[in-house]
């Protein structure tokens, strides 16, 4: 069975791949199986670690958003920490994206970013759970004609896994843009002069 092409691109659509195993095939479980697949290994790793990463860039994302300043010239929009800590305490994702928006309804002005926030980012980040959770729920074994399959019943190939890292890495992508963007619209509100931290309009005039 061909492990399907190594490609990077960022698709807009779930693909569904994965396609029955046949009635009779013997396949092998076990704790260490997938040392038996070692690119499999190394991509369903690659999956965890990203979806960490953009679990993170969320948590980081709420935090910016939190931060109402003051907003100092020459140095970037920081996080606020005790948001960082309530934002630990979410355990769903779902949650977690639904007190994001709440804020960024709250806190972002820019009608074009809560619009991607609603649109694109959200549905970006839901599809990116849907195969991670494929990825890091599921029963692998091995079928020695076969790549892994997934409860002894499913085909996964090399191309599956990777459209679960390209989802990681577009929905990142995505978010990254909307918190630049946000840090760009945070003008400085304050300067450092001398240790003093003086707001603008009172050391210009």
């Amino acid at each position: 069975c061909s492990e399907g092409q190594r490609s990077r691109s960022i698709s807009t659509k779930i693909s569904s791949m994965a396609h029955p195993l046949p009635v009779g095939s013997i396949v092998t479980g076990g704790i260490r199986i997938l040392d038996r697949r070692p690119v499999f290994a190394q991509l369903i790793a690659t999956i965890a670690n990203g979806w960490s990463l953009l679990d993170h860039d969320i948590a980081t994302t709420y935090a910016l958003l939190m931060n109402q300043g003051p907003h100092v010239d020459g140095f970037s929009t920081g996080l606020d920490p005790v948001a960082l800590q309530v934002f630990d305490t979410i355990e769903t994702q779902q949650k977690r994206m639904e007190l994001l928006t709440k804020l960024a309804g709250w806190r972002v002005k820019d009608e074009q970013l809560l619009q991607d926030l609603a649109e694109q980012i959200g549905p970006a980040i839901r599809r990116a759970a849907k195969l991670r959770n494929i990825a890091m729920h599921s029963v692998w074994g091995v079928c020695d004609v076969y790549p892994p399959a997934f409860g002894h019943k499913m085909i996964y190939e090399l191309r599956d896994f990777e459209d679960a890292v390209a989802r990681i890495e577009s929905a990142r992508q995505l978010l990254m843009s909307f918190c630049l963007s946000f840090a760009q619209a945070c003008k400085p509100t304050h300067r450092i002069i001398g240790d003093t931290l003086v707001p603008i309009a009172a050391s210009e005039s």
